[in-house]
């Protein structure tokens, strides 16, 4: 499948790390609210999404470093094997917001990674919808840097933003 062909050429040089963030995967209902996810779906998915990368990026030698999925968010982290020795601290963690932190029919899937002495996360949101609720929504992007990787014994994730 040549999804990434577009971006990844001949000739050109290759990105060390392909991040992945989908969403809307799978029907929400009660059910999957309730339970997370559909784990045969995601598997699907996340073969989908490796068979693409790989086919597209043959001699770059690209894996799965790390994925985390609910309800029907996704992040998949892959990098150029070449680095794995460089990798270390690799996290990943899922936030639900939806139905005040019950559901994962919103929220955040996050995963944090270090490469030699470069820290770098990615996330992929869900939030909620509706007009004139900006400042709730920058209340659920607070309330996940406040609490992703809260077990692991981390604090406040800090973070610069690039568009």
């Amino acid at each position: 499948m040549p999804i990434f062909q577009n971006l990844i050429k001949d000739g050109h040089i290759s990105p060390d790390i392909i991040a992945v963030g989908l969403q809307e995967m799978i029907c929400l209902s009660a059910m999957n609210m309730i339970y997370g996810e559909n784990p045969q779906k995601m598997q699907e998915w996340e073969t989908l999404l490796e068979n693409a990368i790989i086919d597209s990026t043959k001699d770059e030698g690209y894996i799965r470093l790390t994925s985390k999925s609910m309800v029907g968010c996704y992040l998949g982290i892959f990098i150029q094997s070449k680095l794995v020795s460089q990798v270390g601290d690799v996290l990943v963690s899922k936030i639900k917001t939806g139905a005040w932190g019950s559901t994962g029919n919103k929220g955040a899937v996050v995963g944090r990674l270090r490469i030699d002495d470069t820290s770098i996360l990615f996330m992929n949101c869900h939030l909620m919808s509706g007009n004139n609720k900006g400042k709730l929504r920058i209340d659920e992007v607070n309330y996940i840097f406040d609490n992703v990787f809260k077990d692991e014994g981390l604090n406040r994730v800090s973070f610069s933003l690039y568009v």
